[in-house]
């Protein structure tokens, strides 16, 4: 284009039409090898999201302006920890509102309660090494793992455990009440015999 300092607001810019035919040949070839398929970066063995990378890249901005060297894998380290941090706090939010979800389906009885408290753990732990296990080190991945199904079970016996036992408590108290209005309508022999007796003595 003419005037290059266009270029500071292009996205007001037509791509067919203001942009130079090299420019944008040479885009194009940039997006096709964006979106072909790339080989991981890894640290010391074990592969790195874009996430990551630019974790690593920020704490090494950060040392440097620091005056301090970037160490590698100190840096690595500490990008893992967030990324584990990051990707089990979403992991949580996301089962305890499924569990809460299913408020609609309780009470239920306390074995198929352990259950679904079991399958929550187990879903929690296979997807915690399938997303961290080529990253995180072997004894972070276990404590990661112990400590988030300690938080998963706390909060399931604090928080499910309770509405399921006030749903389980509603139901049993809608029932006697649903059983004393039915006993209130049904008439013994006595009464029928009792009911009988008057209306002859009334003719």
């Amino acid at each position: 284009m003419a005037n290059e300092s266009q270029l500071a607001h292009i996205e007001d810019l037509d791509f067919e039409r203001d942009l130079r035919p090299e420019f944008r040949e040479t885009l194009g070839k940039l997006m096709l090898k964006l979106k072909s398929p790339q080989r991981l970066k890894q640290v010391g063995g074990r592969a790195l999201s874009s996430g990551m990378l630019l974790g690593l890249a920020m704490e090494y901005v950060e040392a440097i302006n620091n005056q301090e060297v970037p160490v590698v894998m100190s840096c690595f380290e500490r990008v893992v920890q967030v990324e584990s941090r990051r990707f089990a706090e979403k992991l949580f939010e996301e089962l305890a509102q499924r569990m809460g979800a299913e408020v609609n389906e309780m009470p239920y009885e306390d074995g198929e309660l352990a259950e679904r408290l079991d399958a929550y753990c187990a879903e929690a732990d296979e997807r915690i090494c399938k997303q961290l296990g080529e990253v995180a080190s072997t004894e972070s991945l276990i404590d990661l793992r112990q400590d988030f199904e300690k938080r998963l079970r706390g909060y399931f016996k604090e928080d499910v455990r309770l509405v399921n036992r006030q749903m389980s408590e509603a139901q049993c108290l809608q029932e006697l009440e649903d059983l004393a209005k039915q006993a209130g309508h049904i008439e013994t022999s006595a009464d029928i015999e009792s009911q009988s007796f008057v209306r002859s003595m009334k003719a």
